[in-house]
């Protein structure tokens, strides 16, 4: 399925192929494009697609859109929230109070850990309204994670349940980059 693996540039440009290059977006695209083509089920069963910020881009979000796919990504702290020109880290620290956060129980390695979350619906540059969840470890600290999702109906204990499921994805990525 995935036929094209991420070369840098710079050793494609030594083997005298730069016009093979690639980004790791334009590669994603591709893989999404030929996941529908080729399992029509991706659709008829609404899959959800989990992805890091790097992922995060007008380019893949279209093409989910596209074939009326769903995501949950985390978000980088500068994306911007249109209308009111801040970023999600500002409004994070400026607008939410922390009575606005509620108190959640996760599972991390095999132990309950308390975290506060907010969520709302935002619109948000480049990936329309978003449903957005502001995550804290410590209700007196600063927002440590902002989790997006294109799935308005989600509460905030569905997004961060969800988005932890990504944590296998990184930990089979770092074994095979290892071993």
């Amino acid at each position: 399925l995935l036929k094209d693996v991420y070369l840098r540039k710079s050793y494609l440009e030594r083997q005298g192929q730069q016009h093979l290059f690639k980004t790791k977006v334009e590669i994603a695209q591709e893989f999404i494009e030929t996941l529908v083509e080729n399992f029509p089920s991706v659709k008829e069963n609404k899959l959800t697609f989990l992805f890091d910020s790097w992922f995060l881009a007008k380019s893949i979000i279209s093409v989910l859109n596209k074939h009326n796919l769903k995501y949950i990504s985390r978000a980088k702290s500068n994306r911007i929230i249109l209308g009111l020109d801040m970023s999600l880290k500002e409004y994070g620290s400026t607008v939410l109070k922390n009575s606005d956060f509620k108190e959640f129980k996760i599972e991390r390695n095999g132990k309950l850990e308390r975290v506060f979350a907010y969520r709302c619906i935002l619109p948000i540059s480049n990936l329309g309204d978003v449903n957005v969840c502001f995550v804290k470890n410590k209700l007196t600290d600063p927002v440590k994670a902002f989790i997006v999702s294109n799935n308005l109906k989600l509460l905030e204990s569905e997004l961060i349940k969800h988005y932890k499921e990504r944590r296998a994805i990184e930990t089979d990525y770092n074994n095979t980059k290892q071993y």
